[in-house]
């Protein structure tokens, strides 16, 4: 899906980037991703969101990040529980799904919810 540009130092991204999804709209390439600003599964953990809208996945710079990053964060910081970041338009609207065990978690082991969000590409 093309790469974004290096966070500037002391962002919520500024050491990772995980797992992302693109939905192509109009001209325009939308993005959620995971980030953090740990390398590892410490540190704080969320979903961001990007655009691109010079029709190319191959420049970085091209992308735009939300003002509104991190759109989502893991519960608890030091973890990197929530993940996989899934953009998706169902009759008309958008939807942003993503897993977040932690919310779910119990002493005898994880369940690995997948939850839905419903949310507007349009808006910065």
């Amino acid at each position: 899906c093309g790469q974004l540009p290096q966070a500037a130092a002391g962002s919520w991204d500024d050491k990772n980037f995980g797992w992302g999804s693109v939905l192509f709209e109009d001209g325009i390439y939308y993005m959620a991703y995971e980030g953090a600003n740990h390398p590892f599964c410490e540190g704080n953990w969320g979903i961001g969101m990007a655009r691109n809208s010079e029709a190319t996945l191959a420049d970085p710079g091209a992308w735009e990040k939300s003002s509104l990053n991190p759109w989502l964060k893991a519960i608890n910081s030091g973890t990197c529980w929530i993940s996989y970041p899934h953009l998706s338009k169902l009759n008309g609207r958008y939807y942003l799904y993503y897993q977040h065990p932690e919310i779910e978690w119990t002493p005898t082991g994880q369940i690995n919810d997948i939850y839905r969000r419903r949310i507007s590409v349009e808006s910065e």
